[in-house]
């Protein structure tokens, strides 16, 4: 985390160079980044990582983990068929994988190719807090492209501490592809 952090740092002193207006529009982004991470971290951390192993919030995020910890095991290869839903049948994975891939390929590279078990459930657990305060960014420009910087400002700071289900499922631990679908569409 503190890697990143110096990362966007050094990213606005660039800016700064060029534009002192520029990096301090920047540097403010990246604060509401950061609060938006801190709060979706935060409260539920030791609820998270309080036992002897991580506790995903919810049904989903543990399948979602299983299909995961089988791509990482088995990269690049996903489960299609799934033989322990819906026994004694079995059934289709009914998740796109699109999400599963992109979780288990940045394991994969953290891990640099040979995750543990603790990697691949710390950084499952924490995705989704990522991804939700990465809608600040895409917020902000735009609100900037639509009005001014002043409403990107405001909409990515509103959209950072939104209570309800978009703050729930983009929480440390709702590991969870909804909060992926709104990033990205």
């Amino acid at each position: 985390m503190p890697l990143v952090a110096w990362g966007l740092i050094a990213c606005a002193i660039l800016f700064l160079a060029t534009d002192p207006k520029k990096a301090i529009y920047g540097l403010i982004v990246i604060a509401i980044f950061y609060l938006a991470l801190s709060l979706r971290v935060y409260a539920p951390h030791d609820s998270i990582f309080g036992g002897q192993w991580v506790n995903f919030g919810g049904n989903d995020p543990w399948y979602h983990m299983r299909l995961v910890e089988n791509l990482v095991q088995h990269f690049p290869h996903i489960i299609a068929f799934d033989p322990f839903t819906l026994f004694p049948y079995g059934q289709n994975v009914p998740f796109a994988p699109f999400f599963d891939l992109i979780l288990g390929f940045l394991i994969w590279v953290i891990a640099l190719g040979s995750p543990t078990q603790h990697t691949i459930e710390t950084v499952g657990a924490y995705f989704p807090a990522i991804l939700g305060a990465l809608v600040t960014v895409p917020v902000y420009f735009i609100g900037r492209e639509l009005f001014n910087r002043t409403v990107g400002l405001l909409s990515a700071a509103l959209i950072a501490i939104l209570p309800g289900e978009f703050l729930f499922r983009s929480l440390l631990g709702f590991t969870d592809h909804h909060i992926a679908e709104v990033l990205f569409s």
